[in-house]
């Protein structure tokens, strides 16, 4: 039998590459650990989500949303990504944090708890609101209805774009309920006499309003409801630093004017936005 024996220089050499191995993988480790902060320092990257709403988050990557979070983030050295998506596909990315780290906007907490789509354990909602989400009731061309007498009346027929959730939020669960995927179908089943209402934004219904269909007709609408809009933080390392230092810069932007100034160039004020009781 032979007994394989080992020099003590050669094992203080395995010793050493062993030790310079486990440090490396030590500081692979802490590397890895802390790359969801890097994103939050110079040279980072926001992932923004949000579905389309003309004038304010453009699919061109323009339009007041846009340019606040801009104005909020640019100039901490932190790129914006902007990508548009539908309301569900939005929430759904916010909720894994794998492809957002902010939605743009839904309502604040209190309504949102009663939302079947969102798992409110996943969301940070910052302190400041973006902005007002003021929802309106269109009637059909020639009716005499209030929103009053709509909402008492159950057997009246409602729609609105799938995912809002008006009938949990304004109490309308028992009313005959229509949800679409784009506003334009609204108003073909409004004219159509298919419903007798639909909610939608009011930024929205402006712009729908503005095609040649809607402009053929005489529409009255009703203010139904303003709640204020948040943006939505994935709720992780990275989300919880972004949603500290978008309030951190809201605040400071208040402060100088510079936020009164922005939604002043886009016909707005942010003055009215806070003043909003929910």
């Amino acid at each position: 039998m032979y007994k394989v024996t080992q020099a003590p220089w050669l094992k203080t050499l395995c010793a050493s590459r062993l030790l310079r191995f486990m440090t490396l993988l030590l500081l692979m480790a802490a590397g890895l650990c802390s790359f969801a902060d890097d994103d939050t320092k110079q040279g980072g990257t926001l992932y923004v989500v949000s579905e389309q709403w003309p004038g304010y988050s453009n699919a061109d990557g323009s339009g007041l949303y846009f340019e606040l979070i801009k104005a909020v983030f640019e100039p901490e050295g932190i790129a914006v990504n902007i990508r548009i998506h539908p309301i569900l596909r939005g929430i759904a990315s916010i909720h894994s944090g794998e492809h957002a780290d902010v939605m743009l906007a839904d309502w604040g907490r209190p309504h949102l708890a009663k939302s079947p789509q969102y798992d409110l354990q996943r969301i940070i909602f910052p302190q400041y609101p973006i902005f007002v989400e003021y929802v309106e009731a269109l009637f059909q061309p020639g009716s005499t209805l209030s929103w009053a007498e709509i909402k008492a009346d159950k057997s009246k027929r409602l729609a609105w774009i799938r995912g809002y959730n008006y009938d949990i939020h304004l109490g309308l669960t028992e009313h005959s309920l229509v949800m679409l995927n784009k506003g334009e179908q609204g108003f073909k089943m409004l004219l159509s006499g298919n419903i007798d209402s639909f909610l939608h934004d009011r930024s929205d219904l402006r712009s729908l309003e503005q095609t040649e269909a809607a402009q053929a007709v005489v529409w009255r609408k009703e203010l139904v409801a303003a709640r204020k809009l948040y943006p939505l933080f994935h709720n992780g390392p990275r989300g919880q630093q972004f949603s500290e230092l978008y309030d951190r810069r809201m605040a400071a932007m208040l402060k100088s004017g510079e936020l009164a100034a922005l939604y002043q160039r886009f016909g707005e004020d942010y003055s009215a936005v806070l003043a909003i009781k929910e």
